[in-house]
């Protein structure tokens, strides 16, 4: 509700937002769907002045799934499965490699204070649903980057200096990015 007060503080300060209505509705058959709600929404929506979408409107079966706000929702074996869609994860880990890649000569420093909040954000974002085998994925993913990130600043002193330089082992602890004399980053 916080957003609300400042989207109408803003729009009175004149400030513009556009108008963007993201819906979803289920129903028992496609032909009901296509042939009386979707006439009763664009009827609903348009005394209030917006319009359905001729290009986003998609009616599908929730067992063929779809992507809504960065989640892919589907059933599989009669259960709702609401995981982060494969777009939205390629989305982030682009991101995370374009953020390496500007910071190719910064510290380790400099390299964690711009992917700790990235990847918090995007991790509280999607934690409320099943995304474990997601976060373990993009988990991997971010560590070869970070290792490419780790050889590419220690190019001719072999892999044995990048680990030792950018990922030391604490005892009984497990390979991670850190600032120096500091503990392990906690991306999460």
């Amino acid at each position: 509700m916080r957003r609300e007060s400042h989207v109408r503080f803003c729009e009175h300060a004149g400030v513009r937002f556009p108008r963007a209505t993201r819906l979803v509705i289920t129903g028992g058959s496609r032909e009901r769907l296509e042939g009386r709600v979707k006439p009763l929404v664009a009827q609903f929506l348009a005394t209030r002045g917006l319009a359905l979408s001729v290009s986003k409107t998609v009616i599908t079966h929730v067992d063929g799934g779809f992507d809504f706000l960065g989640w892919n929702v589907r059933r599989f074996r009669g259960m709702l499965v609401i995981q982060p869609s494969k777009k939205n994860r390629t989305a982030f880990l682009r991101k995370v490699r374009g953020v390496l890649d500007a910071h190719r000569a910064a510290s380790q420093a400099t390299v964690i204070d711009a992917l700790v909040p990235l990847v918090r954000g995007w991790a509280n974002y999607h934690r409320t649903q099943m995304a474990s085998r997601t976060f373990s994925r993009c988990d991997r993913e971010i560590w070869r980057a970070l290792w490419r990130w780790a050889c590419r600043r220690h190019p001719t002193q072999g892999d044995a200096v990048a680990q030792t330089a950018l990922f030391p082992v604490p005892e009984g602890s497990r390979l991670a990015l850190q600032r120096e004399g500091q503990a392990a980053a906690d991306l999460g």
